[in-house]
């Protein structure tokens, strides 16, 4: 896991402070940590279903239509007091391909 700590006198460009985060390995969330963090991967399909982001297509894709790739990006903020504040799990699309 990679984690990412942000010095007290940070802020955003709005002067609001910003809470610690860190990133986290999908690898390893889905071998060790999997039941913890799939309320918050279907939070993220769910609000991306709502909002008709995507359609999902069995069988072969037409020729009329493409296809993105897309990863996972997980983070878990943490409290002002160190303690796990809440897992986030956005699905992201490669732009660059």
């Amino acid at each position: 896991m990679k984690a990412v700590h942000i010095k007290p006198d940070q802020s955003t460009s709005l002067g609001a402070p910003t809470a610690p985060f860190e990133a986290v390995d999908l690898d390893w969330v889905l071998k060790h940590d999997f039941a913890n963090w799939l309320p918050s991967f279907l939070d993220e399909l769910k609000a991306m279903k709502k909002i008709n982001t995507f359609k999902i297509i069995r069988g072969r894709i037409p020729a009329t239509l493409s296809s993105i790739t897309a990863r996972w990006v997980l983070r878990q903020r943490f409290k002002a007091n160190g303690l796990l504040g809440r897992r986030k799990a956005r699905l992201v699309a490669r732009g660059n391909e």
